[in-house]
């Protein structure tokens, strides 16, 4: 019941059901038809909005996101990955899924140490769950993000996170140093999200119950300048066998699933003209601070070399 009433509140949009989905897994067998689906993404992405969009849909829940783990027993990747997908609640009874932050996988040293987690392993065992990868192409504005997040917590807290706070961050200043090093962590991360991808669907095909042998990539710009095409392509990707999806609708278009964040950076950082002239050797990443707008850069990934040329 409980769980119901938290899937069935459209009015807020983004909740936190991780500690009640652990708490009554696993659900019944019967309830283990809809489309399941894990969704590769890396933190300060806008995935959380991008949650809340594909939860607007009816019988569809995406929940946002697997606990960090903390090394206790229970808080395993794996673990949770297994409680979480091995059966779907009875409220998404078309997709059901959970996003994956993959630096959680990679450990705070993002550039050292092995993986917690095996995906393809647990994939195959899991069973017949599709792949997303979820990206911002803009690195720029993503590592900017980061900076930002990483002084508001130094402000704030993680008081901040609560409902009601009243801390606000307000324009800030943000150093070179600070730009280079989370460019850096992006293009560690960027990559070790599309391995992930490639190898974990290859690796649970070999699974009878993982006949899924792809994955379909999506950008947070594509989200923000066409939700409903968003919508669709996601959820052609997801069609079950003989089961059509139904066609998505915009949920309160002129509200909550426009996106608000300010594209334009010289509007949140003063020393926007400091940055710009630090990536101008740099011309994908120059490009990136320019746009005013949620730009798609399809070629960010091969723009990632272009990292190491900062000075």
């Amino acid at each position: 019941l409980e769980v119901a009433q938290l899937l069935n509140n459209r009015k807020k949009h983004v909740v936190d059901l991780r500690s009640s989905l652990l708490k009554f897994a696993p659900r019944a067998e019967n309830q283990r038809d809809c489309r399941r689906v894990i969704i590769l993404k890396d933190g300060r992405s806008g995935s959380k909005w991008m949650s809340a969009l594909i939860n607007s849909q009816p019988d569809v829940f995406i929940l946002n996101e697997l606990k960090k783990p903390t090394g206790e027993p229970g808080t395993e990747l794996a673990v949770q990955l297994k409680k979480v997908l091995q059966f779907c609640p009875a409220q998404a009874s078309r997709v059901y899924g959970v996003t994956l932050d993959v630096k959680y996988m990679m450990g705070e040293k993002v550039f050292t140490g092995p993986d917690s987690l095996d995906l393809g392993k647990t994939l195959g065992e899991i069973g017949n769950v599709a792949v997303v990868l979820y990206a911002r192409t803009n690195l720029v504005k993503h590592a900017i993000a980061y900076s930002r997040n990483r002084i508001y917590l130094e402000k704030c807290g993680d008081n901040h996170r609560k409902k009601g706070s009243k801390c606000f961050l307000g324009p800030v200043n943000i150093t070179k140093g600070s730009l280079k090093q989370n460019l850096y962590v992006l293009q560690r991360v960027h990559r070790k999200m599309k391995s992930l991808a490639e190898t974990s669907v290859t690796t649970a095909a070999f699974s009878s119950r993982s006949p899924i042998s792809t994955y379909l990539t999506v950008f947070y710009e594509d989200a923000v300048q066409d939700p409903l095409r968003f919508l669709d392509g996601f959820f052609a990707f997801l069609n079950p066998p003989g089961q059509k999806l139904p066609v998505p609708e915009l949920v309160d278009p002129a509200g909550s699933f426009l996106k608000n964040t300010p594209e334009d950076l010289k509007t949140i950082v003063p020393n926007w003209l400091e940055l710009h002239s630090y990536l101008t050797n740099t011309p994908c990443l120059w490009d990136m601070i320019n746009t005013a707008t949620a730009q798609t850069f399809e070629d960010y990934f091969a723009c990632l070399d272009s990292i190491n040329m900062l000075a």
